[in-house]
């Protein structure tokens, strides 16, 4: 990330792994570097919580959201900096993104896993490159990466509904980050899209876990999904897509092969 030049790293984690963490960084960063980093902590682990404290302190007008095992395109920064510069309505944009490092492997050593993570990464691709062409919406500006507006994520409206979202008014929402974020955007008026011209690397688990990942994103697109069907904003301006979304969350019992469907409806203006 660092290549990428940015203004500021913010990097949160807990109170308990704080310390370790900081000893890796003066080990491994260069001493001019560390200047762009601030290390902060909360006391529990919680995506969500964590996100907004990182929020609450950046200084820059981009925030760009990125997870701990993503590596970035060195271009990154300035090819989605160049969307939100161009297009005033946009207010997010993604990326595309690839497995890290199966390319330079044996195929032979590559487990099944690693191939089903790598698959849905690439379908995740085609999806978001699909509804764009179909309406200019997208699936869901990734948790992986992503770069917003400062003025939308900082908004204390925002932050406030983004840390105390419930399902069922009852189980408190821990992930499913980036499928807020994105709701939040369309329902606010505001335009997302795709950057193909940029990509994130992110390591593909080679064993088991594969399987609860994959349920857990699919379990948030579902409940996603049904926060999307009951917004009148969203029936009113693209009737075909929210069908569409409808019928996949109700018939498809089981988590779609590659964790995304065809969800997100075509923005409002602002």
């Amino acid at each position: 990330m660092l290549d990428n030049h940015p203004k500021e790293i913010i990097i949160v984690t807990t109170a308990a792994l704080i310390g370790e963490l900081k000893e890796v960084l003066q080990k491994f960063v260069p001493k001019e570097q560390m200047r762009k980093i601030q290390v902060l902590d909360i006391p529990l682990p919680n995506k969500r919580n964590q996100l907004a404290r990182g929020i609450q302190v950046a200084t820059g007008e981009i925030i760009v959201l990125a997870d701990d095992d993503v590596y970035w395109s060195k271009d990154l920064l300035r090819q989605v900096l160049g969307v939100l510069e161009l297009e005033p309505k946009v207010g997010g944009v993604t990326t595309l993104i690839a497995a890290h490092g199966l390319d330079a492997r044996d195929p032979e050593t590559i487990t099944v896993w690693e191939a089903l993570e790598s698959r849905r990464m690439s379908m995740r691709n085609i999806d978001i490159a699909a509804s764009s062409w179909l309406d200019g919406s997208q699936t869901v500006l990734t948790g992986r990466t992503a770069a917003y507006r400062a003025r939308i994520l900082k908004d204390p409206e925002y932050l406030s509904a983004f840390t105390n979202e419930h399902w069922l008014g009852r189980y408190r929402m821990h992930c499913g980050d980036d499928q807020f974020a994105t709701r939040w955007l369309l329902n606010h008026g505001w335009e997302g899209r795709i950057q193909t011209g940029a990509t994130i690397y992110s390591e593909a688990l080679c064993d088991s876990r594969h399987i609860k990942q994959t349920l857990r994103w699919a379990r948030n697109g579902k409940i996603s999904s049904a926060k999307r069907i009951f917004s009148k904003r969203m029936w009113k301006e693209s009737v075909i897509p929210c069908r569409l979304t409808f019928i996949s969350s109700i018939l498809t019992g089981l988590p779609d092969t590659h964790g995304y469907h065809y969800s997100q409806l075509k923005p409002l203006s602002p």
